[in-house]
């Protein structure tokens, strides 16, 4: 788990405010290893139903209400109230995330873009490879390909997305095609699909051995 990225998700409450907030460290870096000031990225996951419950800020509200509190008195109880709050917290962290992320991806030079690539498909690589306690169930896999079609504009999806599927197919220890049962096929196609790689997953499940790499430096996570 990398400790310089984050999951975001956009959440959406019963009041009718669309949050963002921070989830957590992205399981999946395809920029690993890397310092916070250098490339990598912030996911957004979007939540397509409203919660159940108002966000904290509209709950103090009308908490501050029921006390009788008006004016700026009732302004200053929300914002003291408001702050103290994970809903908050979460809210800087998620605003402090994206920044962070978008600066480290003003990167205009071809050379290091390329090198960017070839970086995350080693990555994809690695990740497919785990083995034992470690090894990728089908759902890992499904959160991986997310990660993938969520990878800044600078990365070839495509390129990645082949990779992804040609190594989902093979077995690294032994070097030998392993297939896939189909409901695990399906799985991944329905996540492909929303995203418009269908085909592209399907190119890459059906050969026979993993997409060539040229990789550069060392990588894992």
């Amino acid at each position: 788990m990398c400790q310089s990225c984050s999951t975001l998700v956009q959440r959406n409450f019963s009041c009718g405010h669309r949050l963002l907030l921070r989830k957590g460290n992205t399981t999946f870096c395809l920029f690993y290893p890397h310092t916070p000031e250098e490339y990598h990225a912030a996911s957004v996951h979007y939540e397509s139903r409203p919660r159940d419950e108002e966000c904290k800020e509209c709950q103090i509200r009308k908490e501050a209400g029921t006390k009788g509190l008006r004016g700026a008195e009732k302004l200053n109880y929300i914002k003291k109230m408001y702050a103290k709050t994970w809903e908050a917290k979460s809210r800087e962290e998620a605003k402090n995330s994206a920044t962070l992320a978008k600066k480290s991806q003003e990167v205009a030079d071809p050379e290091e873009i390329a090198k960017l690539n070839e970086k995350a498909q080693g990555q994809v690589k690695f990740y497919l490879g785990r083995r034992g306690r470690h090894r990728l169930d089908i759902v890992k896999q499904g959160n991986l390909l997310r990660t993938i079609l969520l990878a800044p504009e600078a990365i070839d999806k495509k390129a990645l997305i082949l990779v992804f599927a040609s190594y989902c197919v093979w077995d690294q220890k032994e070097n030998v095609w392993k297939g896939m049962l189909s409901q695990d096929r399906n799985y991944l196609l329905a996540i492909a699909r929303r995203a418009g790689f269908v085909r592209t997953l399907e190119a890459g499940l059906a050969m026979k051995k993993p997409q060539n790499l040229q990789l550069g430096e060392k990588t894992n996570a």
